[in-house]
């Protein structure tokens, strides 16, 4: 897929065809993508950005894709998929973070628990289940269910405790006890209010529609208000300690990171005065009002930066439903078709929209015609 902005100022996303490789060691994959630019005239010092998934052969650090084509453009900067990015960050937290560790761990031995006690109704009817690890939706609905039926729960415990032998009598008053503390309402409540926005966050980054990359970041820097006020009437509710935050430790030395300030008074001046632009709703809107209203010939050094910003990477959504189209392509019937029928045949699936308004003429004077000539 190439990510760019035309002349107009709107940025755009064409898939430009599929290249057969022998191997899928870094250098055949370098020359393919190599091949596949020059095919449309360009080079790897055009390139500004480039995105892939997390394998070590596409970003690896050492001889990984993204190097060598570093290695070719030092301007090519590398955007690992954000919602590949939010599941990684999730899973860093759990397992760097002792307070989010302890939670999950709470969690796992209550599973253990009740699947030892032969409980398995008690889990499907509470809807606990173990939650995979690479898919952090199990946990947002975990945690919500455990929330949700917490005094249930609790009971279970309770009656797994006394009709238990010595030992899980001892897990059981263990888990009893951490469950009915704070710190487990806190953390539970926390990671909720995590997941319903990283939920939300990753479904968005996964939508057709183009994102920019300024527009996630302000996704990303969601906050919620109200997690105090949820945890302190959950406390409330089932007559757990609530501590004063005033009274809670604050490690010293921590202070508040500014933001950087770009030196764009200019710019900002130019167009807050200028009703043309108060209406616009995205940076792609801006960018195509500029083009239209000449302005980026005054602000060159704006628009450079703009234009930037468009086409850095932001999700490889369109690149999966493309392989998702190959089987409407290579099937059954097709199956013996060569690698150029299947890209000729596939880009003009993908790309249906920009054939639709290709007319008959321009057909036959772009095949009709030199086939007679030959």
């Amino acid at each position: 897929m190439l990510l760019y902005v035309d002349k107009k100022g709107e940025v755009k996303e064409r898939f430009s065809g599929i290249m057969h490789v022998g191997h899928t060691n870094y250098l055949t994959l370098l020359e393919a993508i190599s091949q596949l630019l020059m095919k449309y005239s360009l080079t790897f010092s055009r390139v500004r950005g480039q995105g892939y998934d997390g394998a070590s052969k596409m970003k690896g650090s050492i001889n990984g894709l993204k190097i060598l084509i570093l290695n070719e453009s030092s301007s090519a900067y590398y955007v690992h998929y954000f919602a590949h990015q939010l599941q990684l960050i999730l899973v860093a937290v759990v397992k760097k973070n002792h307070d989010c560790s302890w939670l999950f761990e709470t969690l796992t031995n209550l599973l253990n628990l009740v699947r030892k006690r032969q409980a398995e109704h008690v889990l499907k009817e509470l809807g606990l289940s173990r939650p995979g690890d690479t898919r952090w939706h199990s946990h947002f609905i975990t945690i919500l269910n455990v929330l949700n039926f917490y005094p249930t729960i609790l009971d279970v415990i309770d009656t797994i405790g006394v009709s238990s032998s010595e030992v899980d009598n001892v897990k059981a008053e263990s888990l009893s006890s951490a469950m009915r503390r704070f710190d487990f309402i806190f953390i539970a409540q926390l990671m909720v209010n995590i997941f319903e926005v990283t939920n939300k966050l990753n479904l968005t980054l996964q939508r057709k529609e183009q994102q920019d990359i300024l527009n996630v970041m302000r996704l990303v820097d969601v906050t919620n208000d109200s997690h105090m006020e949820k945890v302190s009437v959950f406390c409330s509710k089932y007559d757990i300690d609530n501590p004063s935050m005033d009274d809670l430790d604050v490690i010293p030395g921590r202070h508040i990171r500014g933001h950087r300030k770009y030196q764009l008074d200019t710019f900002k001046y130019d167009l807050q005065g200028d009703e043309r632009f108060w209406n616009l709703k995205s940076l792609n809107e801006l960018s195509m009002k500029l083009v239209e209203t000449m302005e980026h010939l005054m602000h060159s050094k704006v628009y450079l930066l703009l234009k930037l910003v468009l086409v850095l990477p932001v999700a490889t959504t369109t690149v999966e439903r493309t392989f998702f189209a190959m089987i409407f392509i290579k099937n059954r019937l097709r199956n013996s078709m060569t690698d150029q029928w299947s890209n000729d045949f596939l880009v003009t699936l993908v790309e249906h929209d920009v054939f639709l308004n290709v007319t008959e003429e321009e057909i036959r004077i772009n095949f009709v015609t030199p086939l007679k000539n030959n």
